[in-house]
């Protein structure tokens, strides 16, 4: 599982490190106020992990954790009732 997630990890920086070098052209981000000036390859990069964080804390905050079912017993059940 570990070699998986390790060729996964270098897989998705091989990747981001193309998309990087390949897109050099500067860009400005306007947020208003403030413009942000960058190459498109790492408002590219930006925007997909920004988008992984909301989207892995949308997952997070709207599943719901390990409750026990309605009218469970919450005793422990390794113990025998006296």
């Amino acid at each position: 599982m570990r070699v998986l997630r390790s060729l996964f990890a270098a897989l998705g920086l091989i990747a981001g490190a193309a998309v990087g070098a390949l897109n050099r052209e500067a860009i400005a981000i306007d947020f208003g106020p403030v413009a942000l000036v960058t190459t498109l390859g790492i408002a590219l990069i930006g925007a997909v992990l920004l988008g992984t964080l909301i989207g892995g804390a949308a997952v997070a905050l709207g599943t719901p954790g390990r409750r026990p079912k309605h009218g469970a017993d919450l005793r422990d059940a390794s113990r025998p009732e006296v």
